[in-house]
């Protein structure tokens, strides 16, 4: 289970890589899919299953929607 916060950046994962590349599924890794996540403490360990590899150009937009998500992520401050 996941913090309303945490949700919301799943979320704001989801539909910024949508648009960019063929997403089939994202599966959570590490603390938040063993039951150890702690919001505000825990970093988010995601999957993106693709239906084919990225191109140079969908990879360099993943890195720019890495970055704003990191970028929004820290303005936020813990949950």
């Amino acid at each position: 289970m996941t913090d309303e916060a945490t949700g919301r950046l799943l979320g704001r994962f989801v539909n910024a890589v949508q648009p960019v590349v063929p997403l089939v599924s994202v599966w959570a890794h590490g603390s938040l899919a063993g039951g150890d996540y702690q919001p505000g403490r825990s970093d988010l360990d995601l999957i993106a299953v693709l239906g084919r590899p990225c191109t140079a150009a969908e990879e360099h937009q993943l890195a720019e929607v890495h970055e704003s998500l990191g970028s929004a992520s820290a303005r936020a401050g813990p949950g």
